[in-house]
């Protein structure tokens, strides 16, 4: 739901974000406890359906089962924003992709 504007490569960005957030100390263990962090994705905290709910399971199955840091098109970011944003952060950027940009 995130990257729902994004084409396949922007949605795999975001889904790495997620996983990388799993295998970092900073955040939840589990992919569903990263997902559910307060503030952090706006699936859960909008009450619309997703509509493609077949394509966005499989595409985040491929994700997980093939996840592996030279896999990873976002370089190991926790971070990301769209690019009309500007937090401020003071963090790396290690990628473009699409619409958003991505930090660690």
């Amino acid at each position: 739901h995130e990257a729902r504007g994004e084409g396949k490569q922007g949605q795999t960005a975001v889904g790495y974000v997620v996983v990388n957030r799993s295998k970092s100390k900073r955040f939840p263990q589990t992919i569903c406890g990263v997902a559910k962090q307060r503030g952090q994705f706006t699936n859960f905290s909008v009450s619309k359906p997703v509509k493609k709910y077949d394509y966005f399971y499989s595409l985040a199955q491929d994700i997980i089962s093939g996840y592996s840091k030279s896999n990873d098109p976002t370089r190991g970011a926790l971070f990301f924003h769209a690019r009309g944003v500007s937090p401020g952060w003071k963090l790396l950027r290690t990628a473009t992709i699409k619409n958003h940009i991505f930090y660690r």
